[in-house]
């Protein structure tokens, strides 16, 4: 959960970064209110949790797999 908090907030912080470098460049004069990046609370939700989904897909499925081997004809098959 960390790491796709962190990844959220450098994400917003880049975001930011092209508005601001957006209004001074390509959208000087244009609407005052308008933003070419802009994230809700409930996509930055959605993204976070489809990025916890994987990892926990990611660490379970191989483990999961793991458990019905043979210990003995494990490494046989690596």
């Amino acid at each position: 959960m960390g790491g796709s908090l962190l990844a959220t907030l450098v994400s917003m912080g880049i975001g930011k970064v092209i508005n601001v470098i957006a209004k001074l460049t390509i959208l000087k004069g244009g609407l005052p209110e308008f933003t070419l990046m802009k994230y809700t609370v409930v996509d930055i939700l959605n993204v976070m949790f489809v990025i916890m989904l994987i990892a926990f897909l990611a660490g379970t499925l191989p483990a999961r797999k793991a458990t019905r081997q043979n210990p003995v004809d494990a490494p046989r098959y690596e």
